[in-house]
């Protein structure tokens, strides 16, 4: 190897044996384009509208409505929780981060945003298992609802404690330092390599760059969007919440609204309905039918025996 070539990556390693920015060490990281970026911002902005006025509906008829405080809509808060705090914080941190690769919210708050994130995707993670489980065991065992109420509480402590757990070492971690006067958070990082004097051919390699920030905006986006469909899955697909979400927006004199979000309920109701007064028609035209062929029978009867009325 020529000494151009050793010098060059002494080089590379000396910048990166630091914290460092993509762009700096690899030439040929890839940025987003502008029309991406718009593509971007508006997919964030979405989650965030649609992600915190799900999840935030979610508690709100858990925590004003005592008949909903059950053991799954526990699990249920529990996720609402998590993932309004990822569209109200997390989301919005993330975004400024991914357009403009600045971070100017001071080293506290990187701490929080890296270690509060991963709080809420393990304590999101472990809700939607407790839910998993909750549903499991009222199946197999229906008759122990009582002892899997107190299992459920301790299940929805120990969820708790674990996501604080695992959350500790990336507030830990996380921190913020100065390159070329461009803060960046993220969690520090240092390369360890060998200074040798001579670099013999097992050291040779060729650096293939595949880093992409588009790629890495859009498959976290997509990871985001979960904030979204999570309360749609447990909240607006079940019949109680919808029901209480209904009687939310009559009380706030949102009725219009109520009227735009749950259409296809109420088509779906009405349908229903009509569905059960044609079972019940049918049912009672056959109750008919047969009171008809029961008394027809009998007339038959009483004409092949007219001394039977007699007797009787």
């Amino acid at each position: 190897m020529s000494n151009e070539t050793c010098e060059h990556w002494q080089s590379f390693f000396s910048r990166i044996n630091h914290y460092f920015r993509d762009d700096i060490v690899l030439n040929g990281t890839e940025h987003a384009s502008k029309e991406l970026g718009y593509a971007i911002t508006a997919a964030y902005l979405v989650v965030i509208i649609f992600g915190a006025c799900g999840n935030f509906l979610t508690m709100l008829v858990v925590v004003l409505n005592p008949a909903m405080r059950t053991t799954r809509n526990f699990f249920i808060f529990n996720l609402a929780l998590s993932d309004f705090f990822v569209c109200t914080v997390t989301a919005p941190m993330t975004l400024y981060t991914v357009l403009y690769m600045f971070w100017p919210f001071g080293t506290a708050l990187c701490k929080i945003a890296g270690s509060l994130q991963g709080f809420n995707i393990f304590l999101s993670t472990f809700s939607i298992a407790a839910i998993a489980l909750d549903r499991y065991l009222l199946i197999i065992f229906p008759t122990k609802r009582e002892r899997q109420q107190n299992l459920s509480l301790m299940f929805f402590v120990f969820i708790w404690v674990v996501s604080l757990i695992l959350a500790v070492p990336l507030l830990i971690a996380s921190d913020l330092n100065t390159i070329y006067e461009d803060p960046s958070c993220g969690i520090s990082l240092r390369i360890c390599h060998e200074q040798n004097e001579i670099w013999q051919t097992v050291n040779t390699f060729e650096w293939v760059s595949l880093f992409s920030v588009s790629t890495f905006a859009v498959c976290h986006v997509a990871a985001m969007c979960s904030a979204c469909l999570n309360p749609l899955i447990y909240a607006f697909f079940n019949h109680n919440f919808r029901t209480e979400f209904i009687a939310l927006f009559e009380r706030l004199g949102l009725r219009k609204l109520r009227v735009i979000v749950f259409r296809w309920d109420e088509e779906r109701e009405r349908k229903m309905n009509i569905e059960e007064e044609n079972k019940t028609r049918c049912n009672n035209g056959n109750d008919h039918t047969l009171m008809a062929t029961r008394d027809e029978r009998m007339d038959e009867s009483l004409a092949l025996n007219p001394d039977t009325d007699e007797q009787l």
